[in-house]
């Protein structure tokens, strides 16, 4: 039988098991669960940005992850979950949190902190930080 992971998180991460013997560190057992949620992919002419991306496991690498503690800390955090069913990794993203720590930054994004850098060092919002395309060119 196996489970699956759903994650919000937009890059893989590998959960890692080490042994530290002098001036080595070893991997014992390792688990990779896939991210890309808030990345746009893309191919044959279509883009697609992912909220949720799952991976299927084994009982063993479930386990595993459930007692990991970097594994922990992003289940507290809201960015990965563990559930028997295979689902629309979309939709159960919905009720998740998603990793906006490493998602990519939007115009939008880049005003709000050029608001917020104003505002903390009493500059004018056009003195800070500015978005800038290319506009098609």
């Amino acid at each position: 039988m196996s489970k699956h992971v759903y994650a919000t998180l937009s890059a893989d991460t590998r959960y890692a098991d080490w042994v530290t013997q002098p001036g080595v560190n070893t991997v014992l057992r390792s688990v990779l669960i896939r991210g890309g949620a808030g990345v746009a992919i893309g191919g044959s002419g279509q883009i697609v940005t992912p909220n949720g991306v799952r991976t299927e496991v084994s009982d063993e690498d479930a386990e595993f992850l459930a007692n990991h503690k970097q594994f922990q800390e992003h289940q507290k955090r809201g960015h990965v979950r563990i559930e028997n069913v295979a689902r629309d990794p979309d939709k159960v993203a919905q009720k998740m949190e998603p990793d906006k720590g490493s998602m990519p930054k939007t115009p939008a994004d880049v005003k709000k902190d050029a608001a917020d850098a104003a505002k903390q060092s009493g500059l004018k919002p056009e003195e800070t930080l500015q978005v800038v395309t290319n506009k098609g060119k």
